[in-house]
């Protein structure tokens, strides 16, 4: 294995998890389009350039709306 370095500079992670198609509010829980407007807005703030999104999973399985066409 040959280790591979980036010079990319400052770069800011958004971490998201456990979604589970989540498209509605629902009581505390914001919907996708709320999480993802947040997210939207601080990217903006940070730099489109210097923003990287990471979902860890289970972002589409888990609620009616995302088993009822499969996701």
């Amino acid at each position: 294995m040959i280790p591979v370095f980036l010079s990319a500079g400052e770069v800011v992670l958004f971490q998201t998890s456990d979604l589970h198609g989540s498209v509605f509010p629902a009581g505390e829980r914001a919907g996708a389009p709320a999480v993802l407007s947040a997210l939207s807005g601080d990217a903006e703030r940070t730099g489109r350039e210097k923003s990287l999104l990471i979902d860890c999973g289970d972002l589409l399985q888990g609620t009616l709306e995302s088993a009822a066409d499969q996701g």
